[in-house]
């Protein structure tokens, strides 16, 4: 089996990776649009597409430039290249500031760590 919601976010992540550039050795050039499909439990299916912004198509683009501007956006590095841990004060940033559900993320972090 795998993870619910898992495999949606990871197509989500990999599609935007593709669309700006960043998926180096994975790359598809040329894509203006991507199309992610999902089937879940009970017969949910997500049809999604993603088009970029400024209507252009992707360029390669080089590890370094993907790192600068992942620290532009606040993350500090290409998670497409990349994959590092996370601190409570990073998932604190992006959290949602009026439904917080502190149940959900009781024991995240402690999960977490213990795969790194």
């Amino acid at each position: 089996g795998h993870p619910l919601g898992a495999t949606g976010i990871a197509q989500c992540a990999e599609l935007v990776w593709q669309l700006r550039g960043w998926a180096t050795n994975r790359l598809v050039e040329g894509a203006r649009l991507a199309l992610q499909h999902n089937l879940g439990l009970g017969g949910a299916v997500v049809v999604t597409v993603y088009e970029r912004a400024d209507g252009k198509t992707n360029t390669d683009v080089d590890v370094a430039a993907a790192v600068a501007a992942a620290a532009v956006e606040g993350v500090g590095y290409n998670p497409a290249v990349e994959a590092r841990g996370f601190t409570k004060e990073q998932v604190d940033r992006v959290r949602s500031r009026k439904a917080r559900n502190e149940w959900a993320l009781s024991d995240t972090e402690d999960r977490v760590r213990a795969r790194f």
